[in-house]
């Protein structure tokens, strides 16, 4: 009896040593905020794609989830732009709508192991790193895997990935390295809390083309404070509007939880967001004279 228990555990723990540098990233209950910024001109053009793993489908007798991909900062709109499925013992495999499947992610890494890693956006190419550094690292309270990886031939040339958030560069586009463009994740929301944010940058949207379809982002003329709130957020005109504005607030997940009529001549309103829980949302003012839009982060 003595030894079918030894035997148990002993299987246990090479179970949990299989598995535990998983990435754990089909998953996760994730949304990723990914900044593409590109340089065809002076001051031009700044996208920001909303990725989450969403809903089962089958292909070829295979259970993937769908890639859904929105485009707009209150995600009202999602569309699929491919399928992914996790094997634990391999990785994450991503098929586009072509029916191409990659091994996008692998898992179980350990150090000096060579990654070849395909491009989901240039047909058959791919490039190889070398893993240099497997660490713990605490981000926003939760210990995670961290691993480094380099390439080859150029040092310069190197590749975060995060477990649960996955690259740094984009969840779809690890090793990926395009000319005349910087693709990096904004931030990732588990379950509508924050759970990453990019240190270099103040906010988890960007956009010169759509903002909120077309939103003002510069030389606003409300301040909205504080932030974060807890209870009670303040909006603030420096002029008085007497039409008012129509307020709407949305969750990372793009659902309308609160709406309302701010009136005109006043230049200060209270906002009770008490009932709502823990986590970034999106303040939306509208007005004949136009929208703004600004994140808030509540923390109850």
């Amino acid at each position: 009896m003595k030894s079918v228990i030894i035997l148990f555990v002993i299987s246990f723990l090479a179970g949990v040593s299989l598995f535990g540098q998983s990435l754990n990233l089909l998953n996760s209950g994730c949304i990723w905020n990914n900044l593409e910024q590109t340089f065809q001109a002076e001051d031009c053009c700044l996208f920001t794609h909303s990725i989450k793993f969403s809903g089962d489908t089958v292909l070829q007798a295979i259970v993937y989830k769908k890639v859904l991909q929105s485009d707009d900062s209150i995600r009202s709109k999602w569309k699929t732009v491919g399928f992914v499925r996790e094997n634990l013992q391999k990785g994450l495999y991503y098929r586009d709508m072509n029916n191409n499947e990659r091994l996008l992610y692998n898992y179980n890494l350990r150090l000096n192991d060579t990654v070849k890693i395909p491009s989901v956006f240039a047909g058959e190419d791919s490039v190889s790193f070398v893993v240099s550094n497997i660490e713990n690292v605490l981000i926003n309270g939760n210990t995670r895997k961290k691993y480094m990886l380099v390439y080859p031939e150029y040092h310069n040339f190197t590749e975060t990935w995060i477990e649960e958030i996955g690259s740094l560069q984009g969840i779809l586009r690890p090793g990926y390295n395009g000319a005349g463009s910087i693709q990096k994740v904004l931030c990732c929301f588990k379950d509508e809390v924050l759970i990453y944010k990019n240190p270099d940058y103040n906010r988890c949207y960007y956009s010169q083309i759509t903002g909120v379809d077309k939103d003002r982002t510069e030389s606003p003329k409300q301040k909205i404070y504080p932030n974060p709130v807890t209870g009670e957020l303040f909006i603030q005109s420096n002029s008085t509007n007497e039409e008012g504005y129509t307020l709407e607030l949305y969750s990372v997940k793009g659902e309308l939880v609160k709406t309302g009529c701010l009136e005109g001549g006043s230049n200060l309103h209270r906002i009770d967001v008490s009932s709502l829980k823990s986590g970034v949302y999106v303040v939306r003012l509208i007005s004949a004279s136009g929208r703004y839009s600004e994140e808030v982060i509540i923390k109850e």
